[in-house]
């Protein structure tokens, strides 16, 4: 259930965009990069939304992150890597190939998707057995404010990869 949600909550990340309002943000340059399986490109948008805490998970947040084609509301985008994630996760540095510790309450989650054009992965630690899906990996993500820094790094046993590195102001999205 939690999978579909996710696949919901990035479907609607992508299209909210379209109608949103955006946080003005002070300038600073933002700079990182995204791989995906072998393709490397510049991360050209950071989006993210806070999504409120349900009866299982505390607050999440949902993350976009672009590379060099596509926007937020244009459809779904060639090249991207989405995550949500516990907002209580942030600030650690997560053992990828790990099941979440889900000792307390409310339950940790994290879910990742990443296209590119049409090769696409997920990995949900609400479903997946991660042992047979992660190889190797790990998410560390800071946060102050809308100010970012986003490490990642996923092997799956698959074959499937990627590679991120980014600092920034994300621009925060509100549906209308």
């Amino acid at each position: 259930m939690k999978r579909i949600l996710g696949l919901a909550l990035t479907a609607a990340l992508l299209l909210a965009a379209a109608s949103c309002t955006k946080k003005k943000t002070p300038e600073k340059k933002a700079t990182g990069t995204i791989q995906i399986n072998q393709r490397s490109e510049t991360v050209h948008g950071v989006y993210y939304v806070e999504v409120p805490a349900d009866e299982e998970s505390g607050t999440c947040l949902e993350m976009l992150i672009l590379g060099p084609e596509g926007a937020p509301g244009a459809g779904e985008p060639e090249f991207y890597l989405s995550f949500e994630i516990s907002e209580d996760l942030c600030g650690r540095t997560i053992d990828l190939s790990r099941p979440l510790d889900a000792q307390g309450w409310p339950l940790p989650y994290l879910y990742i998707a990443a296209r590119n054009g049409s090769e696409r992965f997920t990995v949900d630690y609400d479903e997946d057995p991660i042992a047979e899906v992660v190889r190797e990996g790990s998410l560390a993500i800071t946060r102050n404010g809308d100010q970012f820094d986003i490490r990642i790094s996923l092997e799956r046993t698959d074959g499937n990869s990627l590679r991120m590195e980014w600092a920034g102001t994300a621009t925060k999205l509100t549906a209308h």
